[in-house]
């Protein structure tokens, strides 16, 4: 990646964080991600008490 690109992504990743609803939907979605793993991980602990 040049120097230009990097200082155009950092641009980009900077008005990306400067957008609070955007901040915040991401928020969620990564809160609702975690807890959907968490799930999984408790039924296979659960799956493996059973055998």
């Amino acid at each position: 990646m040049t120097p230009r690109e990097r200082k155009k992504l950092s641009e980009a990743y900077r008005r990306m964080a400067q957008d609070v609803e955007r901040e915040r939907e991401a928020l969620e979605w990564a809160n609702a991600l975690i807890g959907d793993v968490a799930d999984d991980e408790s039924d296979l602990e659960t799956d493996d008490r059973k055998e």
